[in-house]
């Protein structure tokens, strides 16, 4: 048979057609396996196909057979290896295994790879790989099952002689097996798509009886027996029906008895069962969805066993029916036991071993969140801190006159009593002789009128001279005060001594400015929406810039009542406090820093956010 005759149409029936034609096809494998990679990527809408081959299944050495499609997949070599690694004992014993892609690929919302084994009638292995959607469950149980419908098409090529008539009855009978979920699809109960799906493949299958158990509250209970509606479940038939589901379930596998090869597996449950109601042929198949056993078919005969053709199709029909079978259990259930069902699901998803990061992350801010609602922390009001002094004096010229000296530098420190600023002295004396001589003269004219008995002109000389005296006392009181001396001690913190020096001062004119550093308190302005939050007494901590690795120990003595207006923050009230430690040596007037203020205990999660909140109300008005 040539190849040309295969068809270049990838539609449905196309490709069926194709597949029966690769049965028999008298071609090279090359060109086998190039028509059959095309097939299996339209059969099964998958975007990319791989294919390798170990010649012996004890020496694993894979080689590359064929690939297909968007083969970019598959360059990465460690994606086959850690797939093989963790999954090849899986895929040899079920014909297939898949596991999520952790990358994307286009046109695909959920991208999984599936691997399944390719028949052969040699000793290795031929595993083939392809990328599939899993977002529908149910078509991806369609295309689970394509793939074991053209798993022997490799094995009928190689095996030309086979009689196509068998292979198309063959093929015929893998259609009537999958007409089942057609002929049942539209029951919308479980307990009665059950009961129909019993009598279906009892009749299909020729069975005596055939009975399905479902996992409810961690045992496998009879929901359906085939040409009953009733039955008693306490009844000792439906016991012994529950410990074959039981072995079953507990295996994980197909259990068919009597064994159709040696298997290392548990059948005394379906070999006391089969002995007791004298059947020759017992089948268990297990209902799998997303790899969890949630039920399992039961078939039986009583004239002869079941050959590995039936188990074969009983596999393939129950795989296509299990997704249906499980939604239409999960829809069939009242509304109080889905929501906890569904609570339980996530739950164990939540605890379970996937996405083990992102749980870990949920459970850390889960348990933040939880602390946060029921337990408290100090509120602290963060405000801004300048040390400050009310003991300031300000040193002013006592007189008209020019500076002869100034002692002091500003930010030194003086003691007090000490001379800071010397004024000029030169007209001063000179008024002072000028002063003294005005005295002498007016009281040598007094005693002269008095001498000569006038007495008006007595009395004027007198009046002179006591005015006389009145310029020199004003004159001595100013050279008292030309020497300008500290009234206590301070630093210098204002006046350039070479700005002052020798220049013209006017009276009142502001020299230096002393403060004393012995008396400094903390000034702090406080925004006015704190201001509800802080009272007299309420104690806190301050840094200063210049040595931020200090806390200092402070507490609020004063509340100015009066709002002020700031030009950066608004209106602020200014507040006072002091240090409850010994003032450092090194604090000067000035210095700014930052204090945060203890108002008491508030729950965390008021802390974090009633600024949010407060704008909100005041945003929203309410």
């Amino acid at each position: 048979m040539s190849t040309n005759i295969l068809s270049q149409s990838m539609d449905g029936l196309a490709v069926l057609s194709n597949m029966k034609i690769l049965r028999g096809l008298n071609a090279t494998q090359e060109e086998f396996w190039s028509h059959y990679a095309q097939n299996i990527l339209s059969l099964c809408k998958s975007p990319a196909l791989y294919i390798i081959e170990s010649s012996s299944q004890k020496e694993l050495k894979w080689i590359e057979k064929t690939k297909c499609g968007t083969v970019e997949i598959f360059q990465n070599s460690q994606l086959i290896e850690k797939f093989l690694s963790q999954n090849l004992e899986k895929i040899v014993q079920n014909g297939y295994s898949y596991e999520p892609l952790n990358f994307n690929v286009p046109n695909i919302n959920t991208p999984f790879l599936l691997a399944f084994i390719i028949e052969t009638d040699e000793d290795g292995l031929i595993v083939a790989f392809i990328v599939v959607d899993r977002s529908n469950m149910q078509q991806f149980n369609e295309i689970l099952v394509r793939t074991q419908l053209v798993n022997d098409v490799y094995l009928s090529y190689k095996q030309r002689g086979v009689n196509i008539t068998s292979e198309v009855n063959n093929q015929e009978e893998i259609f009537g097996v999958l007409e089942l979920l057609n002929l049942i699809k539209d029951e919308k109960k479980f307990v009665l798509a059950s009961m129909k799906l019993a009598d279906e493949l009892c009749v299909k299958f020729d069975c005596s009886r055939v009975s399905i158990g479902w996992k409810t509250n961690e045992y496998v209970n009879s929901v359906a027996i085939s040409h009953l509606e009733k039955f008693d479940a306490k009844s000792s038939l439906i016991k012994k029906l529950q410990n074959i589901y039981e072995e079953c379930s507990d295996q994980e596998r197909v259990i068919a008895y009597p064994l159709t090869q040696e298997q290392n597996i548990v059948i005394l449950a379906h070999e006391e069962y089969a002995k007791a109601n004298s059947l020759s042929g017992i089948v268990s198949i297990p209902i799998v969805y997303e790899e969890k056993i949630y039920g399992v078919v039961t078939l039986e005969k009583e004239d002869v066993d079941f050959s590995e053709k039936e188990i074969t199709l009983l596999k393939l029909a129950i795989m296509q029916l299990n997704v249906w079978l499980f939604d239409l259990y999960e829809r069939d259930k009242w509304l109080g036991e889905r929501i906890a069902d569904g609570a339980k699901n996530t739950l164990i998803s939540f605890f379970g071993s996937e996405n083990s990061f992102a749980k870990f992350i949920g459970v850390v801010l889960s348990l933040l969140l939880f602390y946060s609602l029921f337990f408290e922390w100090d509120y602290k009001i963060e405000v801004s801190a300048t040390l400050d002094t009310d003991n300031i004096s300000y040193i002013q010229a006592p007189y008209d006159s020019f500076v002869k000296s100034v002692n002091y530098y500003p930010g030194d420190f003086v003691a007090k009593g000490e001379t800071v600023i010397e004024l000029d002295e030169e007209e001063l004396l000179l008024k002072k002789l000028e002063m003294e001589s005005d005295v002498i003269r007016y009281s040598r004219e007094a005693e002269k009128a008095r001498a000569r008995s006038e007495l008006a002109d007595m009395n004027i000389a007198i009046a002179k001279v006591n005015q006389a005296n009145a310029a020199l006392k004003k004159v001595e009181y100013y050279l008292s005060h030309s020497k300008i001396k500290a009234p206590f001690d301070g630093f210098i913190v204002e006046g350039d001594k070479k700005e002052l020096l020798s220049s013209p001062v006017s009276k009142g004119d502001m020299l230096l400015k002393i403060a004393n550093a012995n008396d400094i308190f903390i000034k702090f302005k406080l925004s006015e929406k704190f201001i509800d939050e802080i009272n007299i007494h309420d104690q806190g901590e301050l840094k200063l810039l210049s040595k931020p690795d200090t806390y200092y120990a402070i507490e609020v003595t004063n509340i100015i009542p009066l709002a002020q207006v700031d030009g950066a923050n608004g209106n602020i009230f200014v507040l006072k406090a002091k240090s409850l430690q010994e003032l450092e040596s090194w604090w000067r007037p000035g210095m700014s820093g930052i204090a945060k203020i203890n108002v008491g205990p508030r729950k965390i999660i008021w802390i974090i956010t009633h600024s949010t909140m407060d704008f909100l109300r005041i945003y929203f008005w309410i």
